[in-house]
Protein backbone atom coordinates (compact mmCIF):
# COMPACT_ATOMS: atom_id res chain seq x y z
CA UNK A 1 0.00 0.00 0.00
CA UNK A 2 1.53 4.05 -1.10
CA UNK A 3 1.42 5.77 2.07
CA UNK A 4 -0.27 9.18 1.67
CA UNK A 5 3.30 10.98 2.44
CA UNK A 6 4.67 9.00 -0.98
CA UNK A 7 1.00 9.40 -2.97
CA UNK A 8 1.21 13.40 -2.25
CA UNK A 9 4.57 14.10 -3.46
CA UNK A 10 3.89 11.77 -6.66
CA UNK A 11 0.87 14.05 -6.94
CA UNK A 12 2.97 17.21 -6.75
CA UNK A 13 4.98 16.11 -9.12
CA UNK A 14 2.42 14.94 -11.78
CA UNK A 15 1.22 18.67 -11.06
CA UNK A 16 4.82 19.94 -11.53
CA UNK A 17 5.23 18.10 -14.79
CA UNK A 18 1.82 18.98 -16.22
CA UNK A 19 2.54 23.15 -15.48
CA UNK A 20 5.83 22.98 -16.62
CA UNK A 21 5.29 21.03 -19.86
CA UNK A 22 2.42 23.95 -20.66
CA UNK A 23 4.64 26.29 -20.06
CA UNK A 24 7.05 25.58 -22.69
CA UNK A 25 4.12 25.24 -25.03
CA UNK A 26 2.49 28.58 -24.71
CA UNK A 27 3.73 31.78 -25.42
CA UNK A 28 3.24 34.91 -23.82
CA UNK A 29 -0.31 35.71 -22.58
CA UNK A 30 -1.12 39.20 -22.35
CA UNK A 31 -0.19 40.40 -18.61
CA UNK A 32 3.22 38.92 -18.28
CA UNK A 33 5.61 41.34 -19.89
CA UNK A 34 4.10 43.63 -17.27
CA UNK A 35 4.05 41.30 -14.97
CA UNK A 36 7.58 40.44 -14.86
CA UNK A 37 9.16 43.48 -16.10
CA UNK A 38 7.47 45.14 -12.67
CA UNK A 39 8.63 42.27 -10.55
CA UNK A 40 12.47 42.96 -11.84
CA UNK A 41 11.98 46.86 -11.07
CA UNK A 42 10.59 46.50 -7.78
CA UNK A 43 13.69 44.00 -6.86
CA UNK A 44 16.32 46.06 -8.12
CA UNK A 45 14.72 49.74 -7.28
CA UNK A 46 12.15 48.66 -4.67
CA UNK A 47 9.82 50.73 -6.61
CA UNK A 48 6.36 49.20 -7.27
CA UNK A 49 5.45 51.95 -9.59
CA UNK A 50 5.81 50.06 -13.08
CA UNK A 51 2.86 48.01 -12.11
CA UNK A 52 0.39 50.23 -9.52
CA UNK A 53 -2.41 48.22 -10.20
CA UNK A 54 -0.91 45.39 -8.07
CA UNK A 55 1.02 44.72 -5.21
CA UNK A 56 4.30 43.50 -5.56
CA UNK A 57 4.82 39.78 -4.15
CA UNK A 58 3.59 37.94 -6.87
CA UNK A 59 5.40 39.85 -9.47
CA UNK A 60 8.94 40.11 -7.14
CA UNK A 61 8.60 36.07 -6.59
CA UNK A 62 8.51 35.35 -10.87
CA UNK A 63 11.55 37.37 -11.39
CA UNK A 64 13.79 36.28 -8.30
CA UNK A 65 15.27 33.54 -11.23
CA UNK A 66 16.79 36.78 -13.55
CA UNK A 67 18.58 38.75 -10.41
CA UNK A 68 21.13 35.75 -11.50
CA UNK A 69 21.33 36.76 -15.57
CA UNK A 70 23.37 39.18 -16.97
CA UNK A 71 19.79 41.69 -18.13
CA UNK A 72 18.77 45.28 -18.72
CA UNK A 73 16.23 46.80 -16.36
CA UNK A 74 13.39 48.12 -17.46
CA UNK A 75 12.58 51.68 -18.79
CA UNK A 76 11.59 54.13 -16.40
CA UNK A 77 10.77 56.84 -18.81
CA UNK A 78 7.53 56.09 -19.27
CA UNK A 79 4.75 58.64 -18.63
CA UNK A 80 1.17 56.96 -19.62
CA UNK A 81 -0.16 53.14 -19.90
CA UNK A 82 0.73 52.67 -23.04
CA UNK A 83 4.18 53.66 -23.06
CA UNK A 84 4.71 51.37 -19.59
CA UNK A 85 3.25 48.12 -21.81
CA UNK A 86 5.54 48.90 -24.32
CA UNK A 87 9.03 49.54 -22.00
CA UNK A 88 7.93 45.99 -20.38
CA UNK A 89 7.72 44.25 -24.09
CA UNK A 90 11.17 45.54 -24.83
CA UNK A 91 12.55 44.28 -21.35
CA UNK A 92 11.49 41.24 -22.22
CA UNK A 93 11.75 40.66 -26.04
CA UNK A 94 14.97 43.31 -26.53
CA UNK A 95 17.50 42.22 -23.60
CA UNK A 96 20.42 40.53 -23.67
CA UNK A 97 18.49 37.24 -22.91
CA UNK A 98 16.19 35.99 -25.29
CA UNK A 99 12.28 35.98 -24.39
CA UNK A 100 11.76 32.58 -24.11
CA UNK A 101 14.61 31.84 -21.19
CA UNK A 102 12.95 35.22 -19.31
CA UNK A 103 9.54 33.62 -19.58
CA UNK A 104 10.58 30.52 -18.57
CA UNK A 105 12.41 31.69 -15.76
CA UNK A 106 9.77 33.88 -14.56
CA UNK A 107 7.00 30.71 -14.80
CA UNK A 108 9.05 28.28 -12.86
CA UNK A 109 8.45 30.17 -9.65
CA UNK A 110 4.60 30.72 -10.46
CA UNK A 111 4.56 26.74 -10.97
CA UNK A 112 6.24 26.25 -7.52
CA UNK A 113 3.54 28.56 -6.21
CA UNK A 114 1.47 26.14 -7.52
CA UNK A 115 2.83 23.49 -5.87
CA UNK A 116 3.12 25.19 -2.62
CA UNK A 117 -0.85 26.04 -3.04
CA UNK A 118 -1.23 22.03 -3.50
CA UNK A 119 0.27 20.82 -0.14
CA UNK A 120 -1.53 23.36 1.67
CA UNK A 121 -5.08 22.39 0.35
CA UNK A 122 -3.94 18.54 1.16
CA UNK A 123 -3.08 19.78 4.44
CA UNK A 124 -6.12 21.90 5.39
CA UNK A 125 -8.07 18.92 3.58
CA UNK A 126 -6.71 16.54 6.16
CA UNK A 127 -7.62 18.63 8.71
CA UNK A 128 -11.00 19.35 7.71
CA UNK A 129 -12.15 15.73 6.75
CA UNK A 130 -9.17 13.07 7.17
CA UNK A 131 -5.84 11.64 5.27
CA UNK A 132 -8.36 10.34 2.31
CA UNK A 133 -10.37 13.64 2.25
CA UNK A 134 -6.83 15.55 1.64
CA UNK A 135 -5.50 12.94 -0.87
CA UNK A 136 -8.84 13.10 -3.02
CA UNK A 137 -8.87 17.06 -2.79
CA UNK A 138 -5.74 17.04 -4.10
CA UNK A 139 -6.06 14.77 -6.68
CA UNK A 140 -9.03 17.04 -7.69
CA UNK A 141 -6.38 19.99 -7.71
CA UNK A 142 -3.27 18.26 -9.76
CA UNK A 143 -5.76 17.80 -12.76
CA UNK A 144 -8.08 20.82 -12.27
CA UNK A 145 -8.18 22.08 -15.91
CA UNK A 146 -8.60 26.04 -14.33
CA UNK A 147 -5.72 25.34 -11.97
CA UNK A 148 -3.37 24.08 -14.86
CA UNK A 149 -4.63 27.19 -16.95
CA UNK A 150 -2.89 29.59 -14.84
CA UNK A 151 -0.34 27.82 -12.66
CA UNK A 152 2.63 28.25 -15.69
CA UNK A 153 1.49 32.30 -16.23
CA UNK A 154 3.42 35.34 -14.87
CA UNK A 155 0.07 35.99 -12.94
CA UNK A 156 -1.04 36.99 -9.71
CA UNK A 157 -3.91 34.74 -9.21
CA UNK A 158 -2.62 31.59 -8.56
CA UNK A 159 -0.10 32.98 -6.09
CA UNK A 160 -2.95 34.64 -3.72
CA UNK A 161 -4.50 31.46 -4.04
CA UNK A 162 -1.47 29.92 -2.31
CA UNK A 163 -1.28 32.58 0.08
CA UNK A 164 -5.15 32.75 0.89
CA UNK A 165 -5.20 28.95 0.97
CA UNK A 166 -2.27 28.47 3.68
CA UNK A 167 -4.00 31.77 5.42
CA UNK A 168 -6.52 29.77 6.00
CA UNK A 169 -4.64 26.98 7.25
CA UNK A 170 -2.80 28.45 9.87
CA UNK A 171 -6.22 30.00 11.01
CA UNK A 172 -7.40 26.64 11.76
CA UNK A 173 -4.45 25.41 13.30
CA UNK A 174 -4.71 28.46 15.72
CA UNK A 175 -8.87 27.76 16.15
CA UNK A 176 -7.97 24.73 17.15
CA UNK A 177 -5.22 24.66 19.23
CA UNK A 178 -5.11 28.41 20.24
CA UNK A 179 -1.37 28.84 20.25
CA UNK A 180 0.48 31.86 19.56
CA UNK A 181 2.80 30.64 16.70
CA UNK A 182 -0.25 29.65 14.27
CA UNK A 183 -1.36 32.91 15.37
CA UNK A 184 1.21 34.76 14.06
CA UNK A 185 1.70 32.91 10.53
CA UNK A 186 -2.04 33.18 10.25
CA UNK A 187 -1.52 37.11 10.36
CA UNK A 188 1.92 36.88 7.93
CA UNK A 189 0.63 34.67 5.66
CA UNK A 190 -2.89 37.51 5.68
CA UNK A 191 -0.17 40.20 5.28
CA UNK A 192 1.16 38.18 2.29
CA UNK A 193 -2.12 37.48 0.30
CA UNK A 194 -2.86 41.36 0.38
CA UNK A 195 0.71 41.86 -1.56
CA UNK A 196 -0.44 39.23 -3.47
CA UNK A 197 -3.60 40.97 -4.88
CA UNK A 198 -5.52 43.74 -3.46
CA UNK A 199 -8.81 41.33 -4.27
CA UNK A 200 -7.03 39.77 -1.16
CA UNK A 201 -9.39 42.47 1.13
CA UNK A 202 -12.38 39.87 0.83
CA UNK A 203 -10.23 38.00 3.62
CA UNK A 204 -11.94 40.59 5.88
CA UNK A 205 -15.38 39.59 5.97
CA UNK A 206 -14.12 35.59 5.27
CA UNK A 207 -12.20 35.96 9.09
CA UNK A 208 -15.51 37.51 10.33
CA UNK A 209 -17.63 34.66 9.44
CA UNK A 210 -14.34 32.13 10.52
CA UNK A 211 -14.63 33.91 13.87
CA UNK A 212 -17.96 33.90 14.16
CA UNK A 213 -18.14 30.26 14.06
CA UNK A 214 -15.74 29.58 16.20
CA UNK A 215 -17.74 31.15 19.23
CA UNK A 216 -20.71 29.02 17.84
CA UNK A 217 -18.60 25.38 18.01
CA UNK A 218 -17.02 26.55 21.03
CA UNK A 219 -20.19 27.99 22.97
CA UNK A 220 -20.35 27.18 26.39
CA UNK A 221 -16.69 25.98 26.63
CA UNK A 222 -13.45 27.50 27.22
CA UNK A 223 -12.54 28.84 23.62
CA UNK A 224 -8.74 28.08 22.34
CA UNK A 225 -6.92 31.18 22.16
CA UNK A 226 -3.53 32.41 23.48
CA UNK A 227 -4.94 35.97 25.24
CA UNK A 228 -5.21 36.07 28.74
CA UNK A 229 -8.78 35.40 30.05
CA UNK A 230 -10.07 33.35 27.24
CA UNK A 231 -12.73 31.89 30.11
CA UNK A 232 -14.56 28.73 30.11
CA UNK A 233 -17.98 28.47 30.38
CA UNK A 234 -20.87 31.17 29.66
CA UNK A 235 -20.79 32.34 33.55
CA UNK A 236 -17.05 31.97 33.69
CA UNK A 237 -14.68 35.08 34.31
CA UNK A 238 -13.04 36.49 31.27
CA UNK A 239 -13.07 38.04 27.84
CA UNK A 240 -16.37 38.75 26.25
CA UNK A 241 -16.72 37.85 22.92
CA UNK A 242 -16.42 40.73 21.44
CA UNK A 243 -13.69 42.01 23.19
CA UNK A 244 -11.97 38.55 22.43
CA UNK A 245 -12.40 38.49 18.98
CA UNK A 246 -11.86 42.20 18.04
CA UNK A 247 -8.46 42.18 19.89
CA UNK A 248 -7.45 39.13 18.22
CA UNK A 249 -8.27 40.46 14.65
CA UNK A 250 -6.67 43.88 15.75
CA UNK A 251 -3.35 41.94 16.03
CA UNK A 252 -3.85 40.09 13.11
CA UNK A 253 -4.22 43.28 11.24
CA UNK A 254 -1.27 44.79 12.93
CA UNK A 255 0.48 41.55 12.03
CA UNK A 256 -0.50 41.98 8.13
CA UNK A 257 0.44 45.37 8.33
CA UNK A 258 3.88 45.34 9.19
CA UNK A 259 3.95 43.10 6.54
CA UNK A 260 3.03 45.55 4.09
CA UNK A 261 5.13 48.18 5.17
CA UNK A 262 7.82 45.52 4.77
CA UNK A 263 6.59 45.35 0.97
CA UNK A 264 6.61 49.03 0.35
CA UNK A 265 9.18 50.28 2.56
CA UNK A 266 7.13 52.30 4.85
CA UNK A 267 6.74 54.60 1.55
CA UNK A 268 2.86 54.11 1.94
CA UNK A 269 2.17 57.14 -0.41
CA UNK A 270 2.36 54.38 -3.22
CA UNK A 271 -0.50 52.09 -1.63
CA UNK A 272 -3.39 54.53 -2.15
CA UNK A 273 -2.02 55.23 -5.26
CA UNK A 274 -2.46 51.42 -6.50
CA UNK A 275 -5.99 51.20 -4.28
CA UNK A 276 -7.00 54.26 -6.02
CA UNK A 277 -5.92 53.12 -9.83
CA UNK A 278 -7.59 49.60 -9.17
CA UNK A 279 -10.54 51.34 -8.40
CA UNK A 280 -10.89 53.97 -11.39
CA UNK A 281 -10.60 50.53 -13.51
CA UNK A 282 -13.59 49.24 -11.37
CA UNK A 283 -15.02 52.79 -12.34
CA UNK A 284 -14.60 52.66 -15.70
CA UNK A 285 -15.62 49.06 -16.04
CA UNK A 286 -14.08 47.12 -18.75
CA UNK A 287 -15.32 45.31 -22.04
CA UNK A 288 -16.33 41.60 -21.78
CA UNK A 289 -18.47 39.41 -23.46
CA UNK A 290 -20.70 36.46 -21.97
CA UNK A 291 -23.23 34.31 -24.03
CA UNK A 292 -23.27 36.40 -26.98
CA UNK A 293 -24.27 39.53 -24.64
CA UNK A 294 -21.54 42.54 -24.52
CA UNK A 295 -20.93 44.99 -21.74
CA UNK A 296 -18.73 47.11 -20.13
CA UNK A 297 -20.34 47.09 -16.91
CA UNK A 298 -20.22 43.47 -16.37
CA UNK A 299 -23.13 40.80 -15.49
CA UNK A 300 -23.60 40.20 -11.42
CA UNK A 301 -24.34 36.46 -12.57
CA UNK A 302 -20.93 36.27 -14.82
CA UNK A 303 -18.40 34.09 -12.36
CA UNK A 304 -21.49 31.52 -11.53
CA UNK A 305 -22.24 31.06 -15.48
CA UNK A 306 -18.36 31.11 -15.88
CA UNK A 307 -17.88 28.82 -13.33
CA UNK A 308 -20.61 26.28 -14.23
CA UNK A 309 -19.12 26.27 -17.73
CA UNK A 310 -15.75 26.02 -17.53
CA UNK A 311 -15.35 23.54 -13.94
CA UNK A 312 -15.63 19.66 -14.85
CA UNK A 313 -19.04 17.92 -13.96
CA UNK A 314 -17.28 15.61 -11.99
CA UNK A 315 -16.10 18.39 -9.63
CA UNK A 316 -19.50 20.39 -9.94
CA UNK A 317 -21.14 16.93 -9.07
CA UNK A 318 -18.83 16.60 -6.02
CA UNK A 319 -19.09 19.94 -4.77
CA UNK A 320 -22.66 19.68 -4.71
CA UNK A 321 -22.90 16.57 -2.72
CA UNK A 322 -20.51 18.34 -0.33
CA UNK A 323 -23.12 20.56 0.06
CA UNK A 324 -25.94 18.72 0.84
CA UNK A 325 -24.14 16.96 3.37
CA UNK A 326 -22.51 20.60 4.75
CA UNK A 327 -25.46 19.91 7.66
CA UNK A 328 -23.61 16.87 9.09
CA UNK A 329 -20.73 18.48 9.83
CA UNK A 330 -19.50 21.24 12.35
CA UNK A 331 -19.87 24.90 11.82
CA UNK A 332 -16.16 25.69 11.69
CA UNK A 333 -15.45 22.63 9.53
CA UNK A 334 -18.01 24.45 7.14
CA UNK A 335 -16.76 27.69 7.39
CA UNK A 336 -13.13 26.67 6.25
CA UNK A 337 -14.23 25.18 2.68
CA UNK A 338 -17.75 26.70 2.37
CA UNK A 339 -17.72 30.57 3.14
CA UNK A 340 -14.45 32.04 1.15
CA UNK A 341 -16.64 30.42 -1.67
CA UNK A 342 -19.25 32.25 -0.93
CA UNK A 343 -18.02 35.35 0.58
CA UNK A 344 -15.22 35.26 -3.31
CA UNK A 345 -18.92 34.73 -5.19
CA UNK A 346 -20.74 37.02 -3.50
CA UNK A 347 -18.24 40.14 -3.95
CA UNK A 348 -17.61 39.06 -7.78
CA UNK A 349 -20.97 39.90 -8.30
CA UNK A 350 -20.32 43.46 -7.84
CA UNK A 351 -17.35 43.85 -10.18
CA UNK A 352 -17.59 45.50 -13.26
CA UNK A 353 -14.22 43.44 -14.60
CA UNK A 354 -15.90 40.41 -16.45
CA UNK A 355 -12.47 39.38 -18.38
CA UNK A 356 -12.21 36.26 -16.67
CA UNK A 357 -13.10 33.40 -14.46
CA UNK A 358 -9.50 33.41 -12.54
CA UNK A 359 -10.66 36.78 -10.90
CA UNK A 360 -12.45 33.95 -8.50
CA UNK A 361 -9.76 31.20 -8.90
CA UNK A 362 -9.02 31.82 -5.32
CA UNK A 363 -12.58 30.14 -4.44
CA UNK A 364 -11.60 26.41 -6.55
CA UNK A 365 -8.85 25.24 -3.76
CA UNK A 366 -11.61 25.30 -0.71
CA UNK A 367 -14.47 23.96 -3.24
CA UNK A 368 -11.75 21.17 -4.44
CA UNK A 369 -11.54 20.77 -0.38
CA UNK A 370 -15.48 20.18 -0.15
CA UNK A 371 -15.50 18.06 -3.25
CA UNK A 372 -12.46 15.79 -1.70
CA UNK A 373 -14.25 15.06 1.22
CA UNK A 374 -17.28 13.87 -0.95
CA UNK A 375 -14.83 11.69 -3.22
CA UNK A 376 -13.46 10.25 -0.38
CA UNK A 377 -16.74 9.27 1.02
CA UNK A 378 -17.57 7.74 -2.18
CA UNK A 379 -14.74 5.90 -2.14
CA UNK A 380 -15.01 4.35 1.57
CA UNK A 381 -18.69 4.21 1.16
CA UNK A 382 -20.80 1.16 -0.46
CA UNK A 383 -19.93 -0.74 -3.52
CA UNK A 384 -22.09 1.17 -5.61
CA UNK A 385 -20.75 4.32 -4.38
CA UNK A 386 -17.24 3.43 -5.16
CA UNK A 387 -18.14 2.76 -8.61
CA UNK A 388 -19.21 6.05 -8.66
CA UNK A 389 -16.08 7.45 -7.05
CA UNK A 390 -14.16 5.41 -9.34
CA UNK A 391 -16.08 6.62 -12.82
CA UNK A 392 -15.85 10.42 -11.59
CA UNK A 393 -12.10 9.86 -11.23
CA UNK A 394 -11.32 8.43 -14.47
CA UNK A 395 -13.43 11.28 -16.44
CA UNK A 396 -11.96 13.68 -14.78
CA UNK A 397 -8.28 12.03 -15.62
CA UNK A 398 -10.09 12.06 -19.27
CA UNK A 399 -11.01 15.79 -19.49
CA UNK A 400 -7.45 16.78 -18.60
CA UNK A 401 -6.02 14.64 -20.67
CA UNK A 402 -7.81 15.69 -23.55
CA UNK A 403 -7.73 19.18 -23.49
CA UNK A 404 -3.97 18.99 -22.10
CA UNK A 405 -1.85 21.53 -23.48
CA UNK A 406 -4.98 24.15 -24.14
CA UNK A 407 -6.12 24.42 -20.36
CA UNK A 408 -7.26 28.02 -20.39
CA UNK A 409 -9.60 26.94 -23.07
CA UNK A 410 -10.88 24.61 -21.37
CA UNK A 411 -15.16 24.10 -21.37
CA UNK A 412 -16.90 21.52 -20.13
CA UNK A 413 -19.26 18.41 -21.82
CA UNK A 414 -22.41 20.73 -20.78
CA UNK A 415 -20.55 23.90 -22.19
CA UNK A 416 -19.93 21.78 -25.50
CA UNK A 417 -16.24 21.56 -25.15
CA UNK A 418 -13.58 23.83 -25.90
CA UNK A 419 -14.78 24.02 -29.85
CA UNK A 420 -17.75 25.78 -28.52
CA UNK A 421 -16.35 27.87 -25.75
CA UNK A 422 -15.98 30.77 -28.62
CA UNK A 423 -19.91 31.35 -28.20
CA UNK A 424 -19.96 31.37 -24.47
CA UNK A 425 -17.22 33.54 -22.85
CA UNK A 426 -13.74 35.08 -24.08
CA UNK A 427 -10.42 37.12 -22.94
CA UNK A 428 -8.31 35.42 -20.57
CA UNK A 429 -11.50 32.07 -20.25
CA UNK A 430 -10.44 31.29 -23.86
CA UNK A 431 -8.16 33.52 -25.62
CA UNK A 432 -5.05 35.57 -23.62
CA UNK A 433 -2.48 35.30 -26.70
CA UNK A 434 -1.22 32.01 -25.45
CA UNK A 435 -1.19 30.39 -29.02
CA UNK A 436 1.58 32.02 -31.07
CA UNK A 437 3.93 29.02 -30.40
CA UNK A 438 1.11 26.52 -31.70
CA UNK A 439 0.12 28.79 -34.62
CA UNK A 440 4.10 29.09 -35.55
CA UNK A 441 4.28 24.62 -35.59
CA UNK A 442 1.10 25.05 -37.31
CA UNK A 443 2.31 27.01 -40.20
CA UNK A 444 5.55 24.89 -40.36
CA UNK A 445 4.07 21.68 -40.45
CA UNK A 446 2.11 23.04 -43.90
CA UNK A 447 4.52 24.79 -45.23
CA UNK A 448 3.03 28.34 -44.94
CA UNK A 449 5.63 31.26 -45.30
CA UNK A 450 3.04 34.50 -44.69
CA UNK A 451 0.01 34.63 -43.01
CA UNK A 452 -2.55 37.42 -42.54
CA UNK A 453 -2.54 37.72 -38.93
CA UNK A 454 -5.01 39.22 -36.35
CA UNK A 455 -4.16 38.85 -32.86
CA UNK A 456 -5.15 39.68 -29.61
CA UNK A 457 -2.16 40.17 -27.13
CA UNK A 458 0.18 42.32 -26.10
CA UNK A 459 3.19 41.37 -28.30
CA UNK A 460 4.94 41.19 -32.06
CA UNK A 461 3.86 37.60 -33.37
CA UNK A 462 7.34 38.22 -35.37
CA UNK A 463 9.38 37.65 -32.28
CA UNK A 464 7.77 34.28 -32.12
CA UNK A 465 8.45 33.77 -35.28
CA UNK A 466 5.64 34.73 -37.39
CA UNK A 467 5.83 36.20 -40.57
CA UNK A 468 2.81 37.60 -40.80
CA UNK A 469 1.06 40.94 -42.68
CA UNK A 470 -1.20 42.63 -40.12
CA UNK A 471 -5.02 42.38 -40.03
CA UNK A 472 -6.51 45.33 -37.71
CA UNK A 473 -6.48 43.98 -33.91
CA UNK A 474 -7.98 46.06 -30.88
CA UNK A 475 -5.67 43.99 -28.18
CA UNK A 476 -2.54 44.06 -29.91
CA UNK A 477 -1.54 47.96 -30.16
CA UNK A 478 1.45 48.00 -28.14
CA UNK A 479 3.34 46.12 -31.04
CA UNK A 480 2.33 48.87 -33.33
CA UNK A 481 5.59 50.76 -31.98
CA UNK A 482 8.19 48.24 -33.70
CA UNK A 483 8.50 48.69 -37.26
CA UNK A 484 5.90 47.37 -39.58
CA UNK A 485 6.60 43.88 -41.59
CA UNK A 486 6.87 43.82 -45.03
CA UNK A 487 5.78 40.45 -45.90
CA UNK A 488 3.69 39.71 -48.20
CA UNK A 489 0.95 36.37 -48.21
CA UNK A 490 2.34 34.75 -51.33
CA UNK A 491 -0.62 32.00 -52.04
CA UNK A 492 -1.62 28.91 -52.36
CA UNK A 493 -2.41 28.60 -49.55
CA UNK A 494 -3.62 32.01 -48.44
CA UNK A 495 -4.71 31.71 -44.89
CA UNK A 496 -6.19 34.23 -41.99
CA UNK A 497 -5.56 33.30 -38.78
CA UNK A 498 -7.99 35.82 -36.12
CA UNK A 499 -7.63 35.71 -32.41
CA UNK A 500 -10.91 34.76 -30.63
CA UNK A 501 -11.41 38.10 -29.33
CA UNK A 502 -11.22 39.59 -32.53
CA UNK A 503 -13.73 37.04 -33.92
CA UNK A 504 -16.54 37.83 -31.08
CA UNK A 505 -15.64 41.40 -31.78
CA UNK A 506 -15.34 42.36 -27.66
CA UNK A 507 -13.58 45.30 -28.04
CA UNK A 508 -14.39 46.36 -31.49
CA UNK A 509 -17.90 47.77 -32.07
CA UNK A 510 -17.79 47.75 -35.48
CA UNK A 511 -17.40 43.73 -35.59
CA UNK A 512 -14.80 43.55 -38.53
CA UNK A 513 -14.16 39.77 -38.45
CA UNK A 514 -17.98 39.17 -38.15
CA UNK A 515 -18.25 37.58 -41.50
CA UNK A 516 -15.83 34.76 -40.48
CA UNK A 517 -17.66 34.27 -37.38
CA UNK A 518 -19.94 32.00 -39.06
CA UNK A 519 -18.03 30.24 -40.71
CA UNK A 520 -16.03 27.02 -40.24
CA UNK A 521 -12.21 27.12 -39.60
CA UNK A 522 -9.83 25.24 -41.41
CA UNK A 523 -8.03 24.90 -37.95
CA UNK A 524 -7.98 26.32 -34.16
CA UNK A 525 -4.67 26.49 -32.61
CA UNK A 526 -5.48 25.96 -29.14
CA UNK A 527 -8.72 26.95 -29.39
CA UNK A 528 -7.66 30.32 -28.99
CA UNK A 529 -6.74 31.44 -32.92
CA UNK A 530 -8.84 30.05 -35.73
CA UNK A 531 -7.45 29.84 -39.00
CA UNK A 532 -9.03 30.03 -42.30
CA UNK A 533 -8.46 29.36 -46.13
CA UNK A 534 -9.32 31.88 -48.45
CA UNK A 535 -7.52 30.85 -51.40
CA UNK A 536 -9.15 31.67 -54.18
CA UNK A 537 -12.32 33.34 -52.62
CA UNK A 538 -13.18 36.78 -54.48
CA UNK A 539 -15.68 37.37 -51.11
CA UNK A 540 -12.72 36.89 -48.55
CA UNK A 541 -10.36 38.99 -50.43
CA UNK A 542 -13.19 41.54 -51.06
CA UNK A 543 -13.82 41.26 -47.02
CA UNK A 544 -10.20 42.21 -46.42
CA UNK A 545 -10.03 44.76 -48.43
CA UNK A 546 -13.08 46.07 -46.60
CA UNK A 547 -11.53 45.75 -43.36
CA UNK A 548 -8.76 47.76 -44.02
CA UNK A 549 -10.23 50.42 -46.13
CA UNK A 550 -12.83 50.92 -42.93
CA UNK A 551 -10.28 51.12 -40.21
CA UNK A 552 -8.02 54.40 -39.61
CA UNK A 553 -5.73 53.25 -37.09
CA UNK A 554 -4.89 56.74 -36.11
CA UNK A 555 -8.71 56.88 -35.07
CA UNK A 556 -9.06 53.85 -33.26
CA UNK A 557 -9.40 55.67 -29.87
CA UNK A 558 -12.93 56.10 -31.05
CA UNK A 559 -13.48 52.35 -31.52
CA UNK A 560 -11.14 50.82 -28.50
CA UNK A 561 -9.63 51.72 -25.22
CA UNK A 562 -6.18 52.04 -26.45
CA UNK A 563 -4.00 54.60 -27.30
CA UNK A 564 -2.54 54.50 -30.83
CA UNK A 565 1.18 55.75 -32.02
CA UNK A 566 1.37 54.14 -35.57
CA UNK A 567 -0.69 54.17 -38.87
CA UNK A 568 0.13 50.22 -39.51
CA UNK A 569 -3.42 49.85 -40.69
CA UNK A 570 -2.95 52.73 -43.36
CA UNK A 571 0.10 51.73 -44.34
CA UNK A 572 -1.15 48.44 -45.50
CA UNK A 573 -4.42 50.00 -47.00
CA UNK A 574 -2.00 51.61 -49.40
CA UNK A 575 0.02 49.06 -50.21
CA UNK A 576 -1.65 46.15 -50.02
CA UNK A 577 -2.82 44.58 -53.49
CA UNK A 578 -6.19 42.82 -53.21
CA UNK A 579 -6.73 39.68 -55.48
Amino acid sequence: MISSKKAVVFLLLVHFLLAFSTALKKSQTYDETVNLASGYHYLTTRSVRLNPEHPPLIDAAAALPLLFLKIDSPRKDWQSDTQRWVNAADFLYRNRVNHRVLLTLGRIPMILLSVLLGLGLYLLGKRLFGPGAGLAALFLYVFCPNILAHAPLVSHDIGLSAMVVLTALFAWDYFQTGRLKPFVFTGVFLGFSLMSKFTALVLGPIFLFWFLFREVEFRGSRVPSFLPGSGGGEHSPGLSQFTRVSLEMGLLAYIAGMVILCFYQFHLGDLPWGLAYGFSHQARGHKAFLLGQYSRMGWWYYFPVAFALKTPVPSLLLILGAVIQVRKGSWLQAGFWLVPALVIFYFGAFTTINIGLRYVLPAFPFLLIGAGGALAWCLRGRKVFKIIGVVFMVWYLIGNLRIYPHYLAYFNELAGGPEKGIYLLGDSNIDWGQDLIGLKEYLDRRGVGEVYLAYSGSCDPADWGIRYQYLPSFLFTFALLSNPPNYRVQGPPELVAISVNNLQGTYDKRKLYHWFWGRPPMARIGYSIYVYDITGSAEAHAELEKIYKTVDLEGLEKHADWEVTNRRGNYYASNFKFK
